[in-house]
């Protein structure tokens, strides 16, 4: 009975408060956020008895193949002696041999964000996943892994970088090594398997910050794109407006875990993917909306909460201790630029004993050179209006096109229901308007 008047009572008071958080005042975020979880745990609590969609139990290589589609898996290899895994859609399962070979096709990147990885492209069903529309629409799809994920898990120096020793030296990059290593060496291997010298790529989140300092490091990046498309767009997070990324910035996590030696970052063992899995078919609206105290939370909610124990079958993708530092600094200082690293371990990685900034003046030198489209939520909270204006001022203000989608947040430009209408008809709409009549064919 207690139960009963308990439920009774939340959903009366949902009715009395506001439907959005106001992000403007963090103490009303705060309190909301707390409450939106909670109705949401309700929720899930009501609706008890849920199935498992079957993509939740299913590998990479299960989707992309159950939909259809032939793949491929590369190993590339990075300045700095890191392996990075990337997956290569080829065609159709049913393809002829008359059919264009994989090389003979427009090359389009996909790179995800932080603590993520390129699983995050096929967590929407078949008929909306971007890798599978662009194959359809003839381009060559890859979509590439940043290192120190779940699927990058490799280095040429297995004994001073070793993946089994959470203290090793494999785990000590940020996203500033993604920029200079990943980011060249992804677009020269794909462009060495393809007979374009150019590819389009697109990234979601640290997908396009890691390009974006990129851009500022590699005078010859310019040469190498056909287009820029940037999903929920990061370069400077000093307008953060977050308060739960603010009590988590100053929980002193980072020292904690530097005090343990526990230099990986959210890299769960497998055999906890199916607790999870289970954990979020029960609870699917709690665990959406947890991820929204961070993310940005919507008036309506705009992805589909059936996809959760997708999510959670492939998600977190982790990253390393040492990459969370960098973004902490970021946040602190409001700053693009290069990580800290402390004097001595600055001059050896840069010349100097400051990290150096990602030079406004060279990014937009490069931008200059390729079209650019920026898809952004109205309610991101890692995304506000003051560091998005900041970011536009930056590229090339005449060749960068801006959308910004109302009631969306930083997870819905990839998951979204509606996100083919929203976000990937723009986006496939503007590669097509830029892939040249040659290379379309």
């Amino acid at each position: 009975m207690k139960l009963y008047l308990f439920l009774i009572f939340l959903i009366a008071a949902n009715a009395a408060i506001p439907e959005t958080a106001e992000y403007e005042n963090p103490l009303h975020f705060f309190f909301y956020g707390l409450w939106y979880v909670a109705t949401g745990f309700v929720k899930d609590l009501i609706t008890w008895n849920r199935k498992t969609p079957i993509d939740a139990k299913k590998t990479i290589a299960e989707i992309i193949m159950t939909a259809g589609y032939q793949f491929e898996t590369h190993k590339i290899i990075t300045q700095d002696r890191y392996i990075n895994t990337a997956w290569r859609i080829t065609g159709k399962l049913d393809e002829s041999l008359e059919d264009p070979h994989p090389e003979e096709r427009p090359c389009v990147i996909l790179q995800h964000g932080l603590l993520d990885n390129s699983a995050t492209w096929m967590i929407p069903e078949r008929s909306v996943a971007l890798p599978f529309r662009l194959a359809e629409l003839g381009y060559d799809v890859w979509m590439t892994n940043s290192r120190g994920n779940i699927n990058s898990f490799e280095h040429l120096d297995s004994e001073t970088h070793s993946i089994f020793d959470t203290s090793s030296d494999y785990y000590k990059f940020s996203y500033d090594d993604m920029a200079r290593y990943d980011v060249p060496a992804n677009l020269d291997y794909v462009l060495k398997h393809s007979n374009f010298d150019k590819a389009f790529y697109v990234g979601h989140s640290q997908g396009t910050t890691q390009f974006f300092a990129a851009a500022g490091i590699h005078e010859d990046l310019k040469d190498k794109i056909s287009g820029f498309i940037g999903l929920a767009p990061v370069m400077h997070i000093g307008n953060i407006y977050d308060p739960f990324l603010t009590l988590l910035n100053a929980s002193h996590l980072d020292s904690l875990l530097r005090w343990l030696k526990q230099y990986n970052f959210l890299i769960i063992p497998q055999f906890i993917s199916p607790i999870i899995r289970f954990a979020t078919v029960r609870f699917r609206n709690t665990f959406w909306r947890v991820l929204s105290l961070f993310f940005g939370i919507d008036k309506h909610i705009s992805v589909d909460l059936d996809r959760m124990p997708v999510v959670a079958n492939h998600e977190p993708g982790g990253t390393s201790l040492w990459n969370m530092i960098h973004w902490k600094q970021s946040f602190v200082s409001g700053e693009f630029k290069a990580m800290d690293w402390g004097k001595q371990e600055n001059m050896i990685r840069y010349g100097q004993e400051t990290p150096p900034f990602y030079k406004h003046e060279d990014i937009k030198e490069t931008f200059d050179h390729f079209p650019s489209l920026l898809i952004a939520g109205a309610n991101d909270a890692l995304v506000p209006p003051k560091d998005l204006v900041t970011l536009q001022s930056v590229l090339s203000p005449t060749g960068t096109e801006i959308i910004v989608i109302d009631d969306y947040a930083h997870g819905d430009l990839i998951w979204a229901k509606d996100i083919k209408q929203t976000t990937f008809d723009p986006l496939v709409e503007f590669i097509t308007k830029h892939t040249p009549p040659s290379e379309s064919s």
